[in-house]
């Protein structure tokens, strides 16, 4: 199995799962592994896969049978420096990915989307609707050629809308992590007005969801929507990470708001993968608070933030 994108957020809880299996794995990544990854049976290969002669290499060297395609530069933000990141973090790995994978001929590819892809994609007047952010338009140019893979060049792409995931090993600037940390160093967190309501699911979860769609027995038609299928605002999450960690209070409308609501629709993922999300938030929250005490005790919050 080869993981890319293996030192990131859903590659290190990925990685975690797959040890417990057996499974002979191969994880890529611009760089080595964290220490919390080191003591892993895995093979570790330092690729950069915005490089299509190295993500030929790569695959022409390991010859994997599944690959998770977990590489993403995740920067969510709008500001103008974050369209060259998403096209050689997204939009270019995500392009060479399924072309070698279509030249090697793997048995099963991997491609989470995102749920900040504008939805419906058009209007009733056939007018495509334009992303918010660089990163949006970078998934669903990805999620559309992983579909044209599958139809016209027959690589058996399985596509996951995952929706708000949070847990262990996250990038310090996305919002949980920021809350906690900040929390934690006796800094109150700046927020937005925290309205907006999000589908928010357990990285535990979604890495039960990305394995089911790796071992059924056909890749799931269309793309498929990894969430909860429930709503919650930013403002009540963040309250109750505030009563499970104390500190002080949260400062909500201090930077705009930002991003659409919108829930997944998980009857299909049920229905294909027999999977559903078992991970409830408080639970979620607890152990991701117990995680960041324990990694990082006294780190500071970071100052170049942009939560949601």
């Amino acid at each position: 199995m080869l993981v890319t994108g293996g030192a990131g957020f859903y590659g290190m809880n990925l990685l975690r799962r797959l040890a417990h299996t057996g499974a002979r794995m191969v994880a890529a990544a611009r760089s080595r592994p964290a220490p919390d990854l080191a003591e892993l049976d895995c093979t570790w290969a330092v690729a950069d896969l915005a490089n299509r002669e190295k993500a030929l290499e790569l695959f022409g060297a390991w010859r994997p049978s599944v690959v998770f395609h977990l590489t993403s530069a995740s920067r969510g933000g709008t500001e103008i420096e974050n369209i060259a990141a998403s096209v050689t973090g997204d939009i270019l790995p995500t392009l060479h990915v399924l072309e070698a994978s279509a030249h090697f001929g793997v048995a099963r590819l991997i491609l989470p989307v995102s749920m900040e892809e504008p939805f419906p994609v058009a209007g009733h007047d056939g007018e495509l609707a334009v992303p918010e952010t660089p990163y949006a338009v970078a998934k669903l140019v990805g999620g559309l050629y992983g579909r044209l893979f599958r139809r016209d060049f027959g690589v058996p792409v399985a596509v996951l809308r995952c929706f708000l995931t949070y847990g262990p090993h996250q990038k310090p600037y996305k919002l949980i992590p920021y809350v906690i940390r900040s929390l934690r160093s006796g800094e109150a967190p700046r927020l937005s007005s925290g309205r907006r309501l999000v589908d928010w699911i357990y990285v535990d979860d979604v890495v039960s969801a990305l394995l089911a769609a790796a071992t059924v027995s056909a890749p799931p038609d269309g793309v498929l929507e990894i969430g909860t299928g429930q709503l919650r605002a930013i403002r009540d999450v963040v309250t109750m990470i505030h009563r499970l960690m104390g500190g002080p209070p949260p400062v909500f409308g201090a930077i705009p708001d930002r991003g659409h609501e919108r829930v997944a629709r998980i009857a299909d993922a049920t229905r294909q993968l027999g999977w559903a999300p078992v991970v409830p938030l408080e639970d979620g929250l607890r152990r991701t608070i117990a995680f960041y005490g324990t990694r990082h005790p006294t780190m500071p919050p970071s100052t170049s933030l942009h939560p949601a």
